[in-house]
């Protein structure tokens, strides 16, 4: 198991939730559960089916929940970008060449590449 699932266990168990539990509250099989915590992310169904999986499970144990999909995105070696930080993941690639800013618009800043920029116009 790695930092991210153990964490998620380690959360669960000092609040004395089972898995059970969070099943039948968030509807999220247990399967998909013990493959967040063992980190077995392949066994999930991937792209949002996974963000929702980790946001609910994070919310059920009352943890911040952008956090927990921040470091489950990690954990399964994919770079996020949240509120202007750059993932470890990307930089560790190699990919320091992709040009990163900040936008910022009606106070919402967010950062994005420097080619989707030029999508955007």
């Amino acid at each position: 198991m790695g930092a991210f699932g153990d964490r998620l266990r380690r959360e669960r168990e000092m609040r004395g939730i089972t898995l059970d539990e969070i099943t039948e509250s968030t509807k999220i099989s247990r399967r998909h559960l013990e493959a967040l915590e063992s980190e077995h992310f392949e066994q999930l169904p991937g792209g949002v089916f996974n963000k929702g999986f980790v946001r609910a499970y994070a919310r059920f144990l009352g943890i911040d929940e952008d956090q927990a999909f921040c470091r489950q995105s990690r954990a399964a070696g994919k770079v996020h970008l949240h509120r202007g930080i750059v993932g470890l993941p990307e930089i560790e690639a190699g990919l320091n060449n992709v040009e990163i800013f900040s936008a910022s618009h009606e106070g919402n800043s967010r950062t994005r590449r420097k080619d989707e920029d030029d999508y955007l116009k």
